[in-house]
């Protein structure tokens, strides 16, 4: 049964990985589209972090893929480093909140996901890997496509200091 599971979880990885993109990606200086949604951590507004802190918004599609589970442990990973330069880290999947959750108890992430079942945020945002680093002013500064490169989002959350 894990084998199938693995497979499965696979599988859906790779289609996943050549979906097409729900719309195109925002650019930087582009002002990031606010949105109100369920996360592991309660209901979260975008705008609520405005004028206080950074956002680093990571898009996923599933997160019990073996890619996107070892994007988002990094993340926790470099969680400390980011928020010592003033930044939050949320995570958005399409995943239901029943999945996230256990995921969140299961890997140890302590930063909010965002079920994004209804696929409303990929929408403003586009589809696919996507990762944006959103300013305290809620305009975004710096986009990342498929695999985020922590480090580089750490030295671009450096320049805004």
């Amino acid at each position: 049964m894990k084998y199938r599971r693995t497979l499965f979880t696979t599988l859906l990885g790779v289609f996943l990985l050549w979906s097409p993109p729900y719309a195109s990606a925002l650019d930087v200086g582009d002002p990031a589209p606010d949105f109100t949604a369920v996360s592991t951590q309660g209901d979260i507004t975008l705008s609520d972090f405005k004028g206080k802190r950074h956002v680093v918004l990571a898009l996923y599609f599933a997160v019990f893929t073996s890619v996107w589970r070892n994007e988002l442990i990094d993340f926790q990973r470099d969680l400390e480093a980011m928020q010592e330069l003033d930044a939050e880290i949320i995570g958005v999947s399409t995943d239901s909140m029943k999945t996230l959750k256990k995921f969140v108890d299961e890997e140890g992430i302590s930063f909010p996901i965002v079920s994004d079942s209804n696929k409303s945020i990929k929408k403003q945002y586009g589809g696919g890997r996507i990762t944006y680093l959103i300013d305290k002013n809620g305009t975004i500064q710096f986009v990342q496509e498929e695999v985020p490169d922590n480090q580089e989002f750490i030295r671009q959350l450096q320049m805004l200091q």
